[in-house]
C-alpha cells in the first residue's frame, strides 16, 4: 500500500516522478500526521526490491497532533530491458513497526534508460549489394539535454559505411539521425552496444542498449531476438513470437492477413498462466527445408511438466505447429491432462465447410466468429480470401474445432502421461499466400483432391424452387440465413420479366422474437402479368432490410411449361436435319454437314454463325462449320468426317427430376490412331418452354490406355445480328467491345455477354468456371467462344463435362444470377430413342 489512514495517524508516500532513469539515486518521502492524544514512535526499514536498494533505517517520534516528513534516498540500478507495462513493476518498498503492528508501504517505479533507441527500416525492401539507409530513433529520458555516443559492431551480414553515432537530444525530448549500410545478404542484426551518456552538468553514463532490426529479404534461415519479439526467418516469410504475452503470427511483405496463434493452456480447468510467463528456452534452427522454432515453458500450475510450442516454417509459406509436452516427474501423473491450443482466424471473406455446404462469407462483418457455429464446420479447414492474399488454416480431422472464447481452439487429449513421457501433439497447419484458391486449400488439407470444384453456398441466400429454378407453376421462394444471427427486419420481393420494369410481389415483417432462419414467400405470374406479355425468364430480386444491415440477393426463375418438346427430322441441303424445339427456342444439327448445332435461334431471331451447308474456310479455320461444336484434341474437321459419326434423340435428367431433351450426336474414332478408341457425345437439351440451352458432352476411353489430361473444348461460334458490325461482346469485368472493329482473345469468369445495336434479346454463354477455362476470341470475321476442360479418364470408363448454358433473353445477367444454373447435376445415364442417323 502507498497510503494508510487509522484513527490514530495518517501516513501517505510520495516520489517525484515515477519514471526514474536507472543509475541515480531518487528521494521518496514518508508524511506522517499523529491524530491520537499521545506521543508516537514510528519505525521504519527499507527493503531492496529487483534493482532499486533502499537502506532507510530510523525511528521518529511524532507528538500529538504533529504533522512530519521523513525522507530517504533509494538507488535504482540498471535493467536489462524495458519495462513491460503489463507487468509487476519494481518498487520502493518499506515495513513499519508503529505500536507494536506492523505495516509494509510500496510505491511503483518505471525504470527508465538514459535514453531508448530504436533502429527502424523505412524501406519495405532491401537489396544486397546496394547502399540503403535506415533510421535510428532516440529518446532522451534525462531531464536535461544529453549527447549519446556509440559503436554499431560489425555483422558478417552487413557494412556499416559509417559504425560511429553521436548525437545530442533536448531534455526528455527525441531525435532521429539516418544510418547509411551495405547489405552483404539478408539476416537479423540484434546486438548489445555500449552508449555513453552526457547529461548537461552531469557526469557521463555509461549503459548498454540492445539494438536490432530484422532485414529480410526473398531468401536465406536466420532467426534470433528482435526488440520484444523472437522471430524465425524462411525466404520471404518471418515466424514472430511476442515476448510479452507469447502469441506468434505469421508475416509476408505486402499481405495482410488475421491469424494469430496463442500461447498454449494445460489443465482441465485449463491455466491462462504461459500468457505472462517467458520461455524458459528459446532454440531456432534449422531442419530440412524448414526453420524450426522451439519456446520451453515450464509449468506452475502442474509442477514437473514442461511443453515445448514447435514451429516449422517453410519457405512456400507453410508453418506448421504443435507441442510437445514432457513429464519430468518421477511418477505418473494422478489425473488425466489435457492441453488446449487457441488460435485466431478473422478475414475479409472467409470460406467455410458448413452445414454440410461450402459457405462463402462475403465480407468480415459475415466472416466474424460470432457470427457462425464451430460445432458446424463439417471439415478439417478454414480459408480467407484476402485484398493482398490468401491463407488457410487446417488441423487434424479427429479433433473438433472449438470457440471457448473469442479465439478458436482445439483440444488435445493427453492421458495420463507416465513418468518421463512425452507426448506430442497433433500437428495444425498454416499457409499463408500459399494457395491462391480455396478447393487447392482444401485438397492439401483433405489429402485428396476432387476433379469438380464445388459451387459457393451464400451465408445468406435467395432459393426459387426449393434450389430448381425450373419449377413450374407458383414461384416458391425461400429466404435463408445460415449464420448465428435470427432473421429481423423487412423482406421485400421483386420480379422482372423480359424488358419491363421489375414490381414488388411480396413483403413480410420479420420479428426477432420469432429466430427465424428461414422464411418461404410466393408469387404466381398469371396474377401479375397477362400470358401474351410475359416471356418465360424472370429475375427474382429479394431486398432484407435487416436490424443489423441492408442486404440484396438475386435469383434467375425459368418456370418450365408443361407442353411437350418437339423433335422432328426434315430434308435439307446437307441432307436430314435434326430439329429441337421447345415453344421459344429451336436448334438444328445436319450430320451430313458436320458434328455441330448449326442454327439456334429466339423468337426469330439466328443467335449463330454457320458455314451451312457445307464448311468453307473462315479467317484462322479450314475447314470452318462454326455453330456449336466440341473440338477433338489433334483432329481437324476433314479427318473427323471419315470417322463414324451418328446423331440421335436424346433425354437427360437433372438432378431435380428435369427431364431435358435433344440431340446427341456421337463421334466414334476408329481411323485417326492419335485418338482411336475416343468416343465423343455431345448432347444439346432444352426443357419445355425455358429460353436455356444446355451443352452436356461426355467422352469415352476404349484407347486401352489411361488418359490424365484429355481436352475437350466446346466451341461456339456466335453471330448477333446478319450484320457483323452491329453485334457486340461483354466482359463483365472489361467492359463492352464492338464486333468488326477489335481483334482482341479475352479470359472469362464464367460469363459472355452478347448481344447487338439491333436487338433487344441478348444470349449470355455460361460456364462453370473454374472447373472450366473459358475464353472468347473476336476479329474481323467471326466471334469465337471456347470452353475447355480437362478430363482424366480410365480405359473403359466415360468422364463427363460440366454443362454449359445459353440464356437468351432480354435481361442482363450477373454471376450471383446464375448460381442455381451452375449447381444442377445430370444423372450419366442417356435414353437413345429412334431415329438415328449414321454417317460412315
Amino acid at each position: 500500500m502507498t497510503a494508510l489512514e487509522t484513527p490514530d495517524y495518517v501516513i501517505s508516500t510520495e516520489i517525484d516522478d515515477h519514471d526514474l532513469v536507472f543509475g541515480s539515486t531518487y528521494k521518496v518521502r514518508y508524511r506522517i500526521k499523529n491524530c491520537s492524544p499521545s506521543e508516537q514512535t514510528f519505525l521504519i526499514k527499507g527493503q531492496d526490491n529487483k534493482n532499486i536498494r533502499f537502506a532507510l533505517d530510523t525511528a521518529r517520534q511524532v507528538a500529538p497532533g504533529e504533522t512530519i516528513v521523513v525522507e530517504g534516498e533509494f538507488h535504482l540500478e540498471p535493467v536489462t530491458e524495458e519495462q513491460n507495462l503489463m507487468k509487476t513493476h519494481p518498487v520502493v518498498a518499506s515495513t513499519w513497526l508503529i505500536g507494536g503492528r506492523k505495516a509494509e508501504f510500496r510505491i511503483g517505479v518505471a525504470p527508465k534508460f538514459p535514453a531508448k533507441l530504436n533502429l527502424v527500416l523505412p524501406a519495405k525492401e532491401l537489396y544486397t549489394g546496394v547502399p540503403a539507409e535506415l533510421v535510428l530513433n532516440v529518446e532522451n529520458n534525462y531531464d536535461a539535454e544529453a549527447e549519446f555516443a556509440f559503436d554499431l559492431p560489425e555483422d558478417e551480414f552487413l557494412e556499416w559505411t559509417e559504425p560511429s553515432v553521436r548525437l545530442t537530444v533536448p531534455a526528455k525530448g527525441k531525435a532521429s539521425i539516418p544510418v547509411s549500410f551495405i547489405l552483404r545478404s539478408y539476416g537479423l542484426f540484434s546486438r548489445k552496444v555500449e552508449v555513453t551518456a552526457v547529461p548537461a552538468g552531469h557526469q557521463p553514463v555509461v549503459f548498454t542498449s540492445k539494438l536490432s532490426v530484422l532485414m529480410k529479404g526473398t531468401q536465406g534461415r536466420f532467426g534470433g531476438e528482435h526488440g520484444d519479439q523472437w522471430v524465425a526467418v524462411n525466404g520471404a516469410f518471418s515466424l514472430h513470437m511476442s515476448r510479452q504475452d507469447n502469441t506468434m503470427w505469421i508475416e509476408y511483405p505486402g499481405s495482410r492477413h488475421t491469424f494469430w496463434w496463442t500461447y498454449p493452456k494445460l489443465g482441465k480447468p485449463f491455466a491462462e498462466k504461459f500468457s505472462k510467463k517467458q520461455a524458459k528456452e528459446v532454440n531456432i534452427y534449422p531442419e530440412g527445408d524448414s526453420q524450426v522454432f522451439e519456446a520451453l515453458y515450464e509449468s506452475e500450475d502442474f509442477p514437473g511438466l514442461q511443453v515445448k510450442s514447435v514451429v516449422k516454417l517453410f519457405a512456400s509459406g507453410i508453418a506448421e505447429f504443435n507441442h510437445e509436452i514432457i513429464n519430468t516427474r518421477s511418477t505418473e501423473l494422478e489425473e488425466n491432462m489435457s492441453l488446449m491450443t487457441n488460435f485466431g482466424f478473422f478475414g475479409s471473406r472467409l470460406i467455410l465447410p458448413y452445414q454440410g455446404r461450402y459457405v462463402d462469407m462475403r465480407d468480415t462483418y459475415s466472416s466474424d466468429p460470432g457470427h457462425w457455429d464451430s460445432a458446424q464446420i463439417t471439415e478439417n479447414w478454414l480459408f480467407c480470401k484476402e485484398a493482398y492474399g490468401a491463407c488457410g488454416i487446417y488441423w487434424d480431422p479427429s479433433l473438433k474445432l472449438l470457440r471457448p472464447e473469442y479465439t478458436l481452439g482445439l483440444e488435445h487429449e493427453l492421458g495420463r502421461m507416465p513418468a518421463g513421457a512425452v507426448v506430442q501433439t497433433k500437428k495444425t497447419v498454416f499457409a499463408l499466400n500459399t494457395f491462391v484458391k480455396w478447393q487447392d486449400f482444401r485438397s492439401f488439407a483433405r489429402k485428396e483432391r476432387d476433379l469438380i470444384v464445388p459451387v459457393l453456398d451464400d451465408h445468406l441466400e435467395l432459393a426459387l424452387g426449393s434450389g430448381n429454378p425450373f419449377e413450374g407453376g407458383k414461384l416458391q421462394a425461400e429466404w435463408m440465413e445460415r449464420k448465428m444471427i435470427p432473421l429481423a427486419g423487412n423482406l421485400e420481393l421483386y420480379a422482372q420479366n423480359g424488358g419491363a420494369s421489375e414490381f414488388k410481389v411480396a413483403d413480410m415483417e420479420l420479428n426477432r422474437e420469432q429466430d427465424l432462419r428461414s422464411v418461404q414467400l410466393e408469387f404466381s405470374p398469371e396474377e401479375t402479368v397477362a400470358k401474351e406479355n410475359s416471356e418465360n425468364g424472370w429475375k427474382i430480386r429479394a431486398v432484407y432490410r435487416g436490424e443489423d444491415r441492408i442486404q440484396e440477393r438475386t435469383a434467375l426463375w425459368f418456370p418450365k411449361t408443361q407442353s411437350a418438346v418437339d423433335c422432328v427430322i426434315e430434308e435439307g441441303q446437307a441432307g436430314p436435319v435434326y430439329k429441337v424445339c421447345n415453344g421459344v427456342i429451336t436448334i438444328a444439327a445436319a450430320p451430313g454437314f458436320g458434328s455441330v448445332v448449326h442454327s439456334l435461334t429466339y423468337q426469330g431471331e439466328e443467335w449463330l454463325d454457320s458455314s451451312y451447308p457445307e464448311a468453307a474456310p473462315r479467317s484462322w479455320w479450314n475447314p470452318w462449320y462454326g455453330g456449336l461444336g466440341v473440338g477433338i484434341p489433334g483432329m481437324n474437321g476433314f479427318s473427323r468426317q471419315q470417322e463414324h459419326r451418328s446423331t440421335a434423340w436424346t433425354e437427360q435428367k437433372d438432378d431435380h427430376g428435369n427431364v431435358w431433351t435433344g440431340i446427341c450426336m456421337t463421334t466414334r474414332i476408329e481411323k485417326q490412331e492419335a485418338n482411336r478408341g475416343i468416343t465423343v457425345q455431345q448432347r444439346y437439351l432444352m426443357l419445355p418452354g425455358v429460353p436455356v440451352l444446355c451443352s452436356l458432352h461426355s467422352v469415352t476411353n476404349e484407347t486401352g490406355l489411361t488418359l490424365v489430361n484429355y481436352s475437350l473444348t466446346e466451341d461456339h461460334f456466335f453471330r448477333p445480328s446478319s450484320i457483323f458490325a452491329e453485334g457486340w461482346l461483354e466482359h463483365l469485368e472489361q467492359g463492352r467491345f464492338s464486333l468488326g472493329k477489335v481483334d482482341a482473345g479475352l479470359q472469362l469468369k464464367g460469363i459472355l455477354r452478347i448481344g447487338a445495336v439491333t436487338r433487344k434479346n441478348m444470349l449470355h454463354a455460361v460456364d462453370a468456371y473454374p472447373n472450366h477455362n473459358p475464353s472468347v476470341y473476336v476479329n474481323n470475321q467471326v466471334l469465337s467462344h471456347n470452353v475447355h476442360q480437362h478430363l482424366p479418364v480410365s480405359n473403359g470408363e466415360t468422364a463427363w463435362m460440366k454443362p454449359t448454358y445459353l440464356v437468351l433473353g432480354q435481361i442482363p445477367l450477373n454471376a450471383e444470377d446464375v448460381r442455381s444454373l451452375l449447381k444442377l447435376s445430370f444423372r450419366n445415364t442417356t435414353v437413345e430413342k429412334e431415329n438415328t442417323h449414321a454417317d460412315h
